[in-house]
C-alpha cells in the first residue's frame, strides 16, 4: 500500500504528464514520434550480433586504439600524414604508367634488395648497427664533456685499451675487404 507522500508525488508526476502531453503540438508529437522511430532503429543496429561483438572487443584493444590514435595525430602534426598521402598518389600514378617490362625490372631489383636485406640481418648487421648507434650516441655524450680535443699523447695512450684496439682492428678488416671488393668489380 503506498504512503501518503508516495501518493502525493505519485499524483505530481500525474499532473506533471498531463500538462507536459496537454501542450503538445501535433507537429511535436509528430517530430517525438519520428525521433522515437529513429532511436528505436539505431538501437535495433546496435543490437546486431556483429556490431556486440566489436562493442564486446572494444575494453581489449582500447589501450592499442588510443596509442595509434595518438601516433596518427603526431603523424598529423609533423605533417608525415599529408607526406604519406602524397606519396600514396605518387605511388598510384607510378604503378597505372609502370608497363611489363618496367614492372618485372622494378620487381626484380626489389627481390634483389630484399634477398641483400635478408643477407645483412642474417649476418647480424642489425645488432651491429645497434651497436653503432650506442656507441655514436656516447661518444658524442663523452665529446661534450671533454674541454678541448685530445692530444697526440692522449690518443696513443688509448691504445692501450683493448676495446679501441678491437674496434680499429675490425675496421682495418673491414676497409681491406671493401677495398679488395672494389677491385674485383
Amino acid at each position: 500500500m503506498p504512503t501518503d507522500m508516495e501518493k502525493s508525488r505519485l499524483e505530481q508526476v500525474t499532473g506533471l504528464m498531463d500538462v507536459a502531453v496537454s501542450s503538445l503540438t501535433p507537429n511535436m508529437v509528430t517530430d517525438l514520434t519520428e525521433k522515437a522511430v529513429r532511436a528505436v532503429e539505431m538501437l535495433d543496429d546496435l543490437l546486431q550480433p556483429e556490431v556486440l561483438a566489436l562493442i564486446q572487443k572494444l575494453p581489449e584493444v582500447s589501450a592499442s586504439l588510443e596509442r595509434t590514435l595518438t601516433y596518427v595525430q603526431k603523424m598529423e602534426k609533423s605533417g608525415t600524414l599529408a607526406t604519406l598521402a602524397e606519396l600514396a598518389d605518387f605511388v598510384a600514378i607510378a604503378k597505372s604508367s609502370m608497363t611489363g617490362p618496367m614492372i618485372s625490372d622494378t620487381m626484380e631489383r626489389a627481390i634483389a634488395g630484399l634477398e641483400l636485406v635478408d643477407d645483412m640481418v642474417q649476418k647480424g648487421v642489425l645488432d651491429l648497427a645497434g651497436g653503432m648507434v650506442e656507441a655514436l650516441d656516447q661518444a658524442q655524450q663523452d665529446v661534450g664533456k671533454l674541454e678541448k680535443p685530445m692530444g697526440m699523447f692522449q690518443i696513443a695512450g688509448m691504445m692501450k685499451d683493448p676495446d679501441v684496439r678491437q674496434g680499429l682492428t675490425f675496421l682495418m678488416l673491414f676497409l681491406k675487404r671493401w677495398g679488395a671488393s672494389w677491385r674485383e668489380n
